[in-house]
């Protein structure tokens, strides 16, 4: 739940991690730094099959180095990259170039570089980053980390195969909105207000823009199927 964060100009804070994406391999971290010129933002969405976009991160120890090259895969599904919406560049990456920032040919960031795959350089998409901090949307946060998982045949059946995959929760925040719940590790999320969750993608989908207050979960726990509302005062729960 900590980390720490040294600054370009050498300072030094202690951070505290607010937000956590395993899925993309991404965490939020909060500093007490009030002077930092935010960078600006770009949409990976407009992105488009040639365009030059820019890596800016400290490979193999080299520190501020920028490579540059050119967009292959916008914003679909990559090769090699689990099924994960990522953006696709002829950029060279290399170890210490991972976290940093992929930018468009006008500064913007569009991505966070991630790793690299059959010599191209892989980024998580702005517009995921942005889903992961909450901005621009109103969505309950639940307080849990997650990972997908194809249910098992028995659990398929119990849920009258309706359900073939699900997001099982691997980590809960100490008094979120989950916990109070009465959600468990190793529950399976299969739908939130009756949208199906066959992924992290889905669930964060099915978070988006919904207001704060009571969210109905439909979850596996073992092979019985959970009613869970979750909401910041008051929780209830019933075995389907």
């Amino acid at each position: 739940d900590q980390a720490e964060v040294i600054l370009a100009d050498g300072r030094n804070f202690r951070a505290t991690v607010t937000a956590r994406d395993p899925r993309n391999d991404l965490a939020v971290l909060r500093i007490p730094a009030f002077d930092l010129i935010p960078a600006s933002i770009g949409d990976a969405r407009t992105l488009r099959p040639g365009e030059l976009v820019l890596a800016v991160g400290h490979p193999f120890g080299v520190r501020g180095a920028l490579t540059v090259g050119v967009v292959s895969n916008a914003h679909r599904p990559a090769p090699r990259g689990g099924g994960r919406e990522l953006v696709v560049a002829d950029v060279r990456l290399g170890p210490g170039n991972s976290g940093g920032p992929l930018a468009d040919a006008r500064g913007r960031v569009v991505g966070i570089n991630a790793m690299v795959a059959g010599g191209m350089g892989l980024a998580v998409p702005s517009h995921l980053v942005a889903r992961l901090l909450g901005a621009g949307e109103s969505r309950p946060r639940l307080g849990i980390e997650v990972q997908d998982v194809e249910l098992a045949p028995a659990q398929a059946a119990q849920a009258g195969n309706q359900f073939q995959r699900g997001v099982l929760v691997v980590g809960i925040r100490a008094g979120s909105p989950a916990e109070t719940a009465g959600v468990t590790i190793g529950d399976i999320v299969l739908a939130v207000d009756r949208r199906q969750t066959p992924d992290g993608a889905a669930l964060a989908d099915a978070l988006a823009g919904r207001p704060d207050g009571h969210l109905p979960l439909l979850l596996m726990r073992g092979s019985v199927l959970q009613d869970v509302v979750v909401g910041e005062d008051t929780a209830t729960r019933k075995a389907a």
